[in-house]
């Protein structure tokens, strides 16, 4: 199981290393908003955690498809084309004793992969989200109700001040004003980030102990920025990194390269982050 566990971990890490490498931030894309999110091409559902953000990085949203479910659709794989690892949790059981002698199964986690197509490297089969247009006002209506749901619900305080930053101890985030962003986009983004930072509270995430300068406050930091990006795609809001983009990039590498599996467990923590703060709103609970 470890060797599994550490071999498909290489996989996702050194496809996130060799991105940033290449001057791309995985999870800050520049694709645009009417392509929606990476969903299955077999069951519509979005996906979520560090796939979202490896599938959002190589082609974005539409639908993806395993070799076998284009098969059996008709259609086939353009010549050349290179598949998408997506991994996911299996269990397997085991016979273990315990310390009084007794046989017993317990199933075991074992994370495994499986390799997809995007919809643009198949032919034979027409994409019925690619066609679809989000309206920039309809996105922003929706950022902005699952922003109010959770604020109220979790008593969250927002106040308007000269950064953006979140008080943990007062369960509260100073924001400077919208119309001082270069962007929609930014000022969401940004947004999204402090909120995140703020579940801590609720969620009780250690990484909140962390103080500037040290490795658990660039842990915190990562959790924030992933869960910023996948409150942004849901939205159908996309950023891209306005300012000193080599230098972000640049250290945002040099922390993955110390601390390689981080990036694993911060995209379980943003999943989770996320998750928290559509539960306050009616119309995106069970959104995965």
């Amino acid at each position: 199981m470890a060797k599994n566990l550490k071999k498909v971990e290489e996989i996702v890490v050194s496809s996130m290393l060799e991105k940033l490498e290449g001057g791309v931030c995985p999870w800050k894309c520049p694709w645009g908003s009417g392509m929606g999110l990476p969903i299955s091409g077999s069951t519509g559902r979005p996906y979520s955690g560090i796939n979202l953000i490896n599938l959002m990085s190589a082609f974005g949203g539409g639908e993806y498809y395993t070799f076998k479910q284009v098969q059996k659709l008709g259609g086939r794989i353009k010549k050349g084309s290179k598949g998408l690892r997506v991994i996911y949790w299996n269990f397997v059981e085991k016979k273990v004793v315990d310390d009084e002698g007794v046989e017993k199964i317990e199933k075991i986690p074992v994370l495994r992969y499986y390799t997809v197509f995007h919809i643009s490297q198949i032919q034979g089969i027409e994409s019925k989200v690619l066609k679809k247009t989000l309206d920039p006002s309809v996105c922003i209506e929706k950022a902005d109700r699952i922003i109010n749901y959770y604020i109220q619900g979790s008593d969250l305080e927002v106040e308007t001040g000269f950064k953006c930053c979140y008080h943990p101890g007062d369960h509260k985030i100073t924001m400077v004003p919208k119309k001082y962003f270069n962007s929609v986009e930014e000022f969401y983004s940004t947004l999204f980030h402090e909120l995140i930072h703020s579940t801590g509270k609720e969620l009780d995430r250690k990484s909140m102990l962390g103080v500037y300068g040290d490795p658990l406050y660039a842990y915190e930091e990562l959790v924030a920025e992933l869960g910023s990006s996948m409150l942004c795609w849901i939205c159908g809001i996309f950023p891209t990194i306005q300012d000193n983009s080599a230098a972000y990039i640049k250290g945002w590498l040099e922390v993955l390269r110390d601390n390689p599996r981080w990036i694993m467990k911060a995209a379980r923590e943003a999943q989770k982050a996320v998750e928290c703060i559509l539960s306050y709103d009616p119309e995106m609970k069970g959104f995965w």
